[in-house]
């Protein structure tokens, strides 16, 4: 039996390291190096491809994995027609169905309406002043995070005050957003992310932010340390994961806690996100073992 071959999507910027975020570079690399191993100890080969190349044959792949195509949300149309490429020729990971799904963080509000416990949200066609004092007069409060309902790491993300000025438009989302209130805690406790493959738990990480932000993105200075997740927190979780039409094959789920302490899911990531390798070093194997799992049915 040939070895079978697994496709494992990134993006052009990271293949080429010309001038890219080098933290994106290193985690990037780090990445693809555990699951590279992780696969060669279970007969696979994975290739890193480069997700938005031309004349690409993914008929010769056994499976295509999403990696680290991080520049998909400016591209987003084209990326969903790859996919939909991808798909119709081999296995994609996650599949065609929960990517599109996971492009708009419209999702959150169908995983509200499931009685999973989110952020409180107004969701607004564009971020104006009216919409703001709506938001802060539904909400209370001084502060407001307006984020593109389409966007990825902190993305013309906007931290509002009450009774201030809009930023600049060219700092605010681009079109339709959401509006939520200020989570104290994302600046005190950070955020946790938790770790999945196949429904099952792997590792989970907690993310603060620099002393002067309250962005956990380590390009913004956030820093990540390994974290045991409360009992609420997994079981939130899983319940936002068993909420899906179906179980993902990886997924990353992200929580804060609220004014009450309790957690809130305020990102559910199954399209590209990090695994936080370095403080889940098993993850590789967990990965690669659902994989196999999913390859034999």
């Amino acid at each position: 039996m040939s070895q079978r071959r697994i496709g494992f999507l990134t993006c052009a910027s990271l293949l080429a390291n010309d001038g890219g975020n080098p933290e994106d570079v290193h985690e990037h690399e780090v990445q693809t190096a555990l699951f590279t191993q992780a696969a060669t100890a279970r007969d696979l080969s994975l290739e890193v491809v480069q997700w938005d190349a031309a004349n690409i044959n993914w008929s010769r792949y056994d499976a295509v994995l999403l990696g680290t195509a991080w520049d998909y949300v400016q591209h987003l149309a084209a990326f969903i027609q790859r996919m939909s490429e991808i798909s119709r020729q081999t296995k994609l990971f996650n599949d065609l169905a929960l990517l599109i799904m996971n492009s708009d963080k419209g999702y959150l509000l169908d995983l509200a309406a499931k009685g999973i416990a989110t952020i409180p949200t107004r969701s607004v066609q564009a971020v104006t002043k009216a919409e703001v004092m709506a938001a802060f007069s539904a909400f209370g409060g001084d502060r407001l995070v307006a984020k593109p309902i389409i966007g990825a790491s902190a993305w013309r993300q906007a931290l509002l005050h009450k009774n201030e000025p809009l930023p600049d438009v060219c700092e605010l989302p681009p079109g339709p957003a959401f509006l939520q209130p200020f989570l104290p805690s994302i600046q005190t406790i950070g955020e946790t992310s938790l770790l999945f493959y196949d429904g099952v738990f792997s590792h989970s990480v907690q993310k603060t932010p620099s002393a002067n932000d309250y962005r956990i993105q380590s390009v913004y200075g956030g820093k990540e340390t390994m974290a045991t997740p409360t009992p609420a927190q997994l079981q939130l979780a899983r319940n936002a994961l068993t909420a899906l039409d179906q179980m993902p094959l990886y997924a990353r789920v992200d929580l804060v806690a609220g004014f009450d302490g309790e957690p809130l899911l305020i990102e559910l990531e199954l399209i590209e996100p990090y695994h936080y390798v370095e403080q889940g070093p098993n993850c590789g194997a967990m990965l690669m073992d659902a994989l196999v799992r999913r390859l034999a049915s």
